[in-house]
């Protein structure tokens, strides 16, 4: 499975302690600017994020690859997107992976428009629990530093929770 991811992302996955399980049998592809949004600025501000990122793309568990320009004008013409969000639908649209790591509201919208399969982090917290890639706490506990770290709505942390815990939506 080849998974991209746009910067927020990646970023809320770390910081969720669950992107080390996220690429267990999965390829997961950033573009050059996620990769300097991510690991050049964070370390410039002393990001533990961005160093444990860093290490992943050292160690090739993450393949850092450049979109062609071509396709990130196309990206920036239709749909009014820059840098990061751009780079990553460009590379969607080059690589065709099977899935798309997107948190942007804006960035959402084009992988609805362009019809790729996305998800959110609060997503890939439940999915990795029903694979029983990580347990029902670690999950939970994914979702707690989701909703401190990320910019997402309280109703879909607290929907995510209640799959989680087999509650009923």
């Amino acid at each position: 499975m080849t998974i991209v991811s746009d910067s927020s992302s990646l970023i809320l996955l770390t910081k969720a302690e669950i992107l080390k399980p996220l690429l267990s049998h999965r390829e997961l592809k950033i573009s050059n600017t996620v990769y300097e949004e991510t690991v050049e600025k964070g370390k410039e501000k002393a990001k533990e994020d961005a160093y444990f990122i860093e290490k992943l793309v050292d160690e090739k568990e993450i393949t850092v690859a450049k979109p062609d320009n071509s396709t990130r004008k196309r990206i920036k013409n239709l749909f009014g997107i820059e840098k990061g969000e751009n780079s990553t639908l460009a590379l969607a649209i080059e690589e065709n992976p099977d899935l798309v790591l997107v948190d942007d509201e804006k960035g959402i919208k084009v992988c609805k428009a362009l019809n790729f399969s996305f998800a959110i982090s609060a997503d890939i917290a439940v999915a990795l629990y029903e694979t029983g890639r990580i347990g029902k706490e670690k999950s939970l506990k994914a979702l707690e530093r989701l909703e401190k770290y990320g910019w997402i709505e309280p109703n879909i942390i607290r929907d995510r929770r209640k799959k989680i815990r087999g509650e009923r939506q």
